[in-house]
């Protein structure tokens, strides 16, 4: 490179580029980007000028920014030397372009912390100075990341902003552009009010700048839309107010000092369609329709400060009267002085209409309670005090017949009878409170013995709270029921009926001992001289064995029916294999079945099933079911045992092909001595009690028995019985011979009156 250049130069802000490298810096260079050389030696040409956040405006000028980033208007002029191929720029600052020179004003606004100022460079709108207001509020958090950048670079919505149309703007008309109130959000959930100025700046006629000063006036937004809130929820509130007082069924009324209206609202004035609230004819009346005199008006009270609550007036104008309940409040000014009443009337005098028939109708109802023939005592609540006592009450209480036959009975002795009542009934009065409270329904004690002085009686007692138009108990009513005579004739019934149960038992015990006998003597001479005897002798032995049976099963039914309803019957549960003894059972009576030439057929979902039964009672039970199968099915019919598990329980079913049973007595058909039809052959006579023991027997292994039939098509005996093992008892019980020898003799009893 020349030592002519060099020297012309050397004064100059320069650099010196080797290889589009930055080789050399001027000491004048240095001075004017506040950068010391180590920080610009090394840098390529390009790094160098993003370094200097150099911003273009025409093909050899524009903007640098210095470390402090302080924008300088500068003119780059390239020289190349041709013998070493070095490049020498020189940055030659635009005299008079400081911006601090040329804005002296907008440079001392900077320093304002409720001001954003910002200096553009046109017509790309780059950012030449900010202060760090403008930082924050174009949302970023310092001046590197803006200054030398395009605005559009910073805000990535420039198309549809304000500040597109501002930048617009000023590039066409060149005048000052002003925006009252625009709305910056900061974040989501912070919002933030400016107001904006933007003024255009000229080099000589050429619009060179745009400098931008915003306020932020956030808390005069926020306040001023704080008073239009409030403002428009005032008058909002006094809307609804009017609205409210106007709907309102309520009169309210504004009597100034002189008692002259002042305010009236719809209710109120509707009321003054009924009478002239200003007519001197006008009356005022109290509840008893006493006319109130003037001194004791409502006025009066409230002059001298008194308050009114629920005070019933009648306003009387002619033949017309309407009842008022008021409450009214007096207003005093700052002095003291009474100013004004407001007062609130509800017209009542429907309810006084009603409050006047009804009291007539509790006249009315006290003389019927008062002569009717049951003691009725009225108490309070809850205290238990006595109200009132009718007639009948009285003459209990005071032990007599007629109340001119009474003797003379205090109220402290009344009430210790009353208290005696209670205790009987209910034990406490503090239950009787307690329950009563907490239910508010009618409590009913049966059958209570009183003694009160004359003997003992027998009372059904009735507790019944009475309540008031809020539903809260008000009083308490004992009404009690004389069942002296009742109980007397119910207990001479139950030992009527016990004698007859005893008789009963005693003449069941009687047949039974000489029919043992017979079948003793019976079964000896069949075993002992049955070779001796002619045919016709045997038939006669069979009958006489046959019937001796029959009548041993009537009277094993009797008894076990007697204990049942006694409450005697006992039950010995076993473990036992539910299907095996089902099954064995069904097969003991095939010689029966297959004599009326009917298919006996069983069936079983299970292969085994231990549960804990009673086994000689299971056995009566399956017998009978079978017995009444048998009787009742025609000849080439089919009956049906099955057994199965349902939830938990087991399920034993007799089903039949028989006659069926009538809906009228699906129900009384388990009730002794009923019969489905009396017009059956000899041979199928019953006494009707079979079933009420089956369903006994049933019950007593805590199981349950129903029916479904239809006429002409049969019956369903249906076997309930809960799926569960007995306890105390772990051996599981198999066929022997002993419960093989007792089942052929259930067998040849419960089928003693088929013939075979």
């Amino acid at each position: 490179m020349g030592t002519n250049l060099i020297d012309t130069v050397k004064y100059l802000p320069h650099i010196v580029i080797c290889s589009d490298v930055v080789v050399e810096v001027s000491y004048a260079f240095v001075n004017l980007t506040q950068y010391n050389s180590d920080e610009l030696i090394g840098c390529t040409y390009t790094d160098l000028l993003n370094k200097l956040r150099y911003v273009q405006c025409t093909s050899n000028s524009g903007f640098i920014f210095t470390k402090s980033l302080e924008a300088r208007e500068v003119e780059i002029i390239n020289h190349m030397s041709v013998i070493n191929e070095k490049q020498i720029c020189v940055f030659l600052e635009k005299p008079g372009s400081r911006l601090q020179d040329k804005f002296q004003v907008i440079n001392n606004l900077s320093d304002d912390n409720n001001t954003s100022v910002a200096i553009y460079a046109l017509p790309e709108a780059f950012i030449l100075k900010a202060n760090s207001i403008y930082c924050w509020y174009a949302g970023k958090y310092n001046e590197s990341d803006i200054i030398g950048k395009k605005i559009s670079d910073i805000n990535d919505r420039w198309i549809n902003s304000y500040l597109y149309d501002v930048f617009d703007n000023l590039s066409k008309t060149g005048k000052p552009y002003y925006i009252k109130e625009h709305e910056k959000k900061l974040s989501p959930n912070e919002v933030s009010y400016w107001s904006s100025i933007f003024i255009p700046a000229y080099e000589g006629k050429l619009l060179k700048y745009c400098v931008e000063i915003s306020s932020n006036i956030t808390e005069t937004v926020n306040i001023r839309k704080s008073l239009e809130n409030q403002t428009n929820f005032i008058s909002s509130q006094n809307a609804e107010l009017e609205s409210i007082v106007n709907n309102m069924s309520d009169a309210l009324v504004c009597l100034d000092k002189n008692g002259k209206f002042i305010m009236l609202n719809k209710s109120a004035k509707e009321l003054g369609n009924e009478v002239d609230l200003n007519s001197k004819d006008l009356k005022l009346l109290d509840a008893s329709d006493n006319v109130i005199s003037n001194e004791n008006s409502p006025l009066i009270k409230l002059k001298s400060g008194e308050k009114i609550t629920h005070l019933t007036i009648c306003l009387m104008q002619g033949d017309v009267k309407i009842y008022l309940d008021i409450n009214a409040t007096p207003v005093f000014d700052k002095n003291g002085d009474f100013s004004m009443a407001i007062l609130s009337c509800r017209d009542i005098t429907e309810q006084v209409y009603y409050k006047n028939k009804l009291k007539k109708q509790y006249m009315d109802l006290h003389n019927v309670i008062e002569n009717l023939d049951l003691p009725i005592v009225r108490l309070s609540y809850p205290e238990l005090d006595i109200i009132e006592i009718n007639k009948k009450a009285y003459m209990h209480f005071c032990c007599a017949d007629d109340l001119n036959s009474a003797k003379f009975c205090s109220k402290s002795e009344i009430e210790t009878h009353i208290n005696d009542l209670i205790s009987f009934s209910y034990g406490d009065k503090k239950n009787l409170i307690q329950q009563i409270g907490s239910t508010k329904s009618t409590i009913r004690i049966e059958n209570i013995e009183f003694e009160n002085g004359s003997g003992p009686r027998n009372y059904d007692i009735l507790y019944q709270p009475i309540f008031d138009d809020y539903n809260n108990i008000a009083e308490l009513l004992i009404l009690a029921t004389e069942i002296t005579r009742e109980v007397k004739q119910n207990k001479e019934l139950q030992n009527t009926l016990k004698m007859q149960e005893e008789f009963f038992s005693f003449v069941s015990h009687d047949f039974k001992t000489p029919l043992t006998v017979i079948n003793a003597a019976v079964q000896a001479l069949q075993n002992l001289c049955g070779d001796e005897l002619s045919d016709k002798a045997l038939g006669f032995v069979k009958k006489i064995r046959q019937n001796s049976l029959r009548q041993l099963r009537l009277v094993n039914n009797l008894l076990d029916i007697i204990k049942a309803s006694s409450n005697y019957l006992t039950v010995q549960k076993q473990n036992c294999d539910i299907v095996l003894v089902t099954k064995d059972i069904t097969e003991s009576v095939l010689l029966y079945a297959n004599q009326k030439k009917l298919n006996l057929i069983f069936n079983s979902s299970m292969n085994s099933k231990i549960i804990g039964i009673d086994l000689e009672k299971y056995e009566r039970v399956l017998l009978n079911l079978l017995s009444n199968a048998i009787k009742y099915t025609p000849s080439g019919k089919c009956i049906y045992v099955t057994v199965e598990s349902v939830d938990d329980d087991i399920v034993i079913k007799v089903k039949d092909e028989g006659i069926g049973i009538p809906p009228e007595k699906h129900e009384v058909i388990f009730e002794r001595f009923v019969q489905v039809e009396s017009t059956l052959t000899r041979s199928t006579e019953s006494t009707g009690i079979g079933l009420c023991l089956v369903k006994k027997l049933v019950q007593a292994m805590d199981g349950t028995l129903s029916l479904e039939s239809k006429v002409g098509e049969g019956s369903t005996f249906t076997i309930k019985l809960p799926a569960l093992t007995a306890d105390d008892c772990n051996v599981i019980v198999t066929r022997e011979k002993d419960t093989d020898d007792r089942l052929i003799k259930a067998v040849a009893i419960e089928f003693s009156d088929i013939y075979t």
